[in-house]
């Protein structure tokens, strides 16, 4: 995992399930720090999330009107980069799909079915990326890679295992050799995470 941070080693872990989701299958998953966010800086990557999963699902108002939105890493010095909205699919796949989403939300349930692949591109490094990445270098946002952490989860955790691993310890993690955290998903995942 590059990070603007040096981290220490660790290791993550599915602890307890709620419900098995399209991520993690099974209890005891473990994934070290590469297997977190692949190929991509975690701090863009957590500056760039909510905007990915706008683009993901369709959004084309305000900055998203073109497919795609500018971004920031969160170092000054950092990287410039674009997350772009791609068809996954050609145009006549992506009318019968349409066509299926359709009876099958009139028969069962809407289907959460993409349409996009989400791609980051780094346009600009500003001289101070940790990572050195380079102007071209791309990634695209997971969506069914099973060997990565689930980008929803990986978002809502960053902010608690962060300072964990750096050693800012908050009132409710002091002391402790690994920590508990659960995923958005109110039915899904805790994580534990130790050093």
């Amino acid at each position: 995992m590059n990070s603007c941070f040096r981290l220490p080693n660790f290791t993550l872990d599915t602890a307890a399930m709620g419900k098995v989701c399209k991520y993690h299958k099974r209890k005891g998953q473990e994934y070290k720090p590469n297997d977190i966010i692949r190929d991509f800086c975690s701090d863009a990557f957590y500056a760039a999330y909510p905007y990915c999963l706008a683009l993901l699902y369709g959004a084309d108002k305000n900055e998203f009107k073109n497919g795609r939105v500018c971004l920031s890493c969160p170092n000054p010095k950092g990287i410039i980069f674009e997350a772009r909205r791609v068809h996954c699919r050609p145009f006549y796949t992506r009318i019968v799909k349409k066509i299926l989403e359709w009876l099958i939300a009139k028969i069962l349930y809407p289907p959460d079915w993409e349409n996009w692949h989400i791609k980051l591109r780094v346009i600009k490094n500003h001289g101070g990326c940790p990572a050195n990445f380079t102007a071209g270098k791309t990634y695209w946002f997971n969506i069914r890679r099973l060997d990565e952490l689930c980008p929803a989860s990986f978002h809502a955790i960053y902010p608690f295992f962060l300072p964990y691993l750096l050693e800012y310890n908050s009132l409710w993690q002091k002391e402790r050799s690994s920590i508990e955290i659960h995923c958005p998903d109110h039915q899904g995942m805790i994580y534990n995470i130790k050093k």
